[in-house]
């Protein structure tokens, strides 16, 4: 049960991230959407599944899965390959192994 509110106020409270004139919106879709894709696609999915689980599960036990999801991709080449990159100031190639 919401009630309504002004996209400047949403800005200005931090509900949301960006402020865009309407014929400038496909835009910054492109740009968000484009960041979102060069993410590594593993850490991707697996923050996906997080917020997705947490809106059935209590608290408790969304943390505890976290933690393993969080495990589990520490174990990724993926994860190797980002701290790599970093190391030798590159961009990184993620492989979603």
């Amino acid at each position: 049960m919401g009630f309504p509110m002004r996209a400047e106020e949403a800005y200005r409270t931090g509900l949301a991230q960006w402020l865009v004139p309407h014929a400038e919106l496909m835009d910054q879709t492109r740009k968000v959407a484009d960041h979102v894709a060069s993410l590594p696609p593993l850490a991707t999915r697996v923050a996906k599944e997080s917020i997705n689980s947490g809106y059935d599960i209590p608290l408790s036990e969304v943390a505890h899965a976290d933690l393993y999801r969080f495990m589990a991709l520490q174990l990724t080449e993926d994860k190797t390959e980002g701290h790599r990159a970093w190391r030798e100031r590159r961009k990184p190639v993620f492989k979603g192994r």
